[in-house]
């Protein structure tokens, strides 16, 4: 009686998978034992990096949309070190200390 060839070529797949499966295992192994070795940099948080500079971060938020009549209304920025209100292009734009940040007029932030 002959066998069905789906179950030979399953055998054949299951040889071939427990052949490599030995080799496959030694290198996940190795991989594991150098990252081990390797050194751990220290986790950076996001805000050490410098802040772009708040006059030119002004500059690009509002014209980032004014091509969909879209203006800036209020921005937050660690460089701003009391409220006030920037003149802007179109109108004022309130600026406040805090994390990089703008409110555009549609409601949108970014």
């Amino acid at each position: 009686m002959r066998k069905p060839k789906t179950i030979a070529a399953n055998t054949a797949a299951e040889a071939v998978e427990q052949k490599e499966a030995p080799a496959l295992e030694q290198q996940a192994q190795a991989a594991t034992e150098t990252a081990a070795q390797e050194p751990v940099a220290p986790a950076v948080a996001a805000k050490s990096a410098p802040a772009e500079p708040l006059d030119a971060y002004i500059a690009r938020v509002e014209r980032a949309k004014l091509d969909q009549d879209v203006v800036a209304v209020a921005i937050t920025h660690p460089e701003v070190h009391a409220d006030r209100v920037h003149p802007g292009t179109y109108g004022g734009i309130r600026l406040g200390n805090g994390p990089v940040g703008v409110t555009y007029s549609d409601g949108t932030k970014a």
